[in-house]
């Protein structure tokens, strides 16, 4: 295809697309000296021994628990108290890949390079297994305590941790040179490389000694159950200290090849500082049971969340990329963490009487982060403040039959994403998508 300017592109059809590995003729016509990758010299079905990483782990986890009630000062309370212990211990096998420095031209700068950096970059793959073990005592308390026949209070201590996802734990370092200074003597096409050298090296690479991330959680709630009728009001508080986040940063690792030792600066998963994430959620629900005749069966559903976090960095991984790394170079600093609202908002409004049965439900949630990182702009991408109507109808016209509405994005809600444009936070549109609005009907049987 040839587009306005002159700019020719070729796309595949759908067979070569669906049959990769038997179009190889068809694609090194196009490009001379290209190969499938399952052609390449030492390739195991389509990878290459150095990109294929073996991991195995080893969970033993032990748990103990105890429960306990009974009464102070006329108040009676309940609860348990319990610990796990857990030991993980991984075994990851990978390569170490060192510069090609191997120069093959004359003229090419690798080739005046000093001794010990053209040792160094020789282009050698090397074999490392990483072993890695991580231990942990997880306790948890949980109290329930009866203020009367209605209300009530609760509280909850736990210790948790989440694993790291599989991709970040991947052993795999490759190795480059960075920042070639060149030197040069004479001027014009008189011109000659007299040395170069690089100033540092770099890789991109997974960690297989990267530790799980840790929460002490605090949760304090009061309940309050209505004596008269079907319902509740409830509030709760919540608060997270979190550490050993999961985030992409630098380390300075030694490597040694073909008798070169070297610094190199490795970017990859590895894990953070300490930070928190604490709430308040109030919810409320019940049946107007009290009023008369068919008006008894309406209710009402209400909850709403306040969400803030302290200190908190996101992630920039990328678990299905070989390095793991995604986030670095982001435009700006200060972002919120990605996927949280501050404020989040649901309302349903029911009915439930005589073989009938309808929902009417409302979501709403702030704005948001979707990812530090846009793959086409690079820049931050927010998911703007949006809500959505969902309903439903049916009649239950006996134990076994039911028929009715179902109704989806009764609001025809269009979903905006914008992208942040400079440190003050400004925003621009970037996207937006249409998710319809969508009403089914659906027969249910009982047989």
């Amino acid at each position: 295809m040839t587009t306005p300017g002159g700019n020719t592109f070729l796309f595949p059809n759908e067979s070569v697309a669906d049959n990769y590995r038997d179009a190889e003729s068809t694609f090194a016509s196009l490009m001379p000296g290209w190969v499938a990758l399952a052609s390449r010299p030492g390739a195991i079905g389509d990878f290459l021994p150095n990109e294929i990483n073996e991991t195995t782990e080893t969970n033993n986890a032990f748990f103990i628990q105890g429960n306990f009630e009974g009464e102070v000062k006329g108040l009676f309370f309940s609860g348990n108290v319990g610990a796990r212990y857990v030991k993980i211990e991984n075994e990851t096998d990978g390569f170490i890949t060192f510069p090609d420095n191997l120069a093959v031209q004359d003229d090419d700068p690798e080739n005046f390079l000093p001794s010990d950096q053209a040792a160094f970059g020789n282009a050698a793959s090397t074999e490392q297994t990483a072993v890695s073990d991580y231990s942990k005592l997880l306790p948890s308390f949980n109290l329930k305590l009866n203020l009367n026949d209605d209300m009530l209070l609760r509280f909850g201590y736990s210790k948790a941790i989440a694993l790291p996802d599989l991709g970040n734990l991947r052993n795999y370092v490759e190795i480059q040179g960075d920042n070639l200074q060149i030197e040069y003597s004479g001027e014009g096409d008189d011109r000659e490389i007299t040395s170069a050298q690089y100033q540092r090296y770099t890789a991109k690479s997974g960690n297989p000694f990267l530790k799980p991330m840790e929460a002490n959680n605090y949760d304090f709630a009061f309940e309050w159950y209505f004596p008269e009728t079907v319902g509740s009001l409830t509030t709760s508080f919540f608060y997270k200290d979190l550490s050993n986040y999961f985030i992409n940063g630098s380390t300075d690792r030694v490597y040694e090849n073909n008798g070169v030792t070297q610094v190199v600066q490795v970017d990859g998963a590895t894990n953070g500082d300490e930070g928190s994430v604490k709430g308040v959620e109030i919810a409320y629900q019940q049946f107007f049971d009290f009023l008369p005749g068919a008006w008894s069966g309406f209710g009402l559903q209400f909850n709403y969340t306040y969400v803030k976090d302290e200190g908190s960095p996101n992630p920039g991984l990328s678990p299905d990329k070989p390095d793991s790394s995604e986030g670095e170079g982001v435009a700006f600093d200060n972002l919120p963490l990605e996927g949280l609202s501050k404020d989040n908002v649901n309302i349903v409004a029911m009915y439930e009487k005589n073989g009938f049965n309808a929902r009417l439900a409302y979501n709403w949630r702030s704005e948001y982060l979707l990812t530090t990182k846009d793959v086409i702009t690079q820049l931050p991408i927010f998911n703007e403040a949006n809500g959505q109507l969902d309903g439903s109808f049916f009649y239950r016209f006996s134990d076994n039959i039911e028929l009715g509405l179902q109704g989806t994005n009764l609001s025809n809600t269009v979903t905006r994403t914008s992208m942040q444009v400079d440190a003050e936070g400004n925003q621009v549109g970037r996207s937006w998508f249409v998710n319809d609005r969508r009403i089914s009907l659906v027969a249910k049987g009982t047989f």
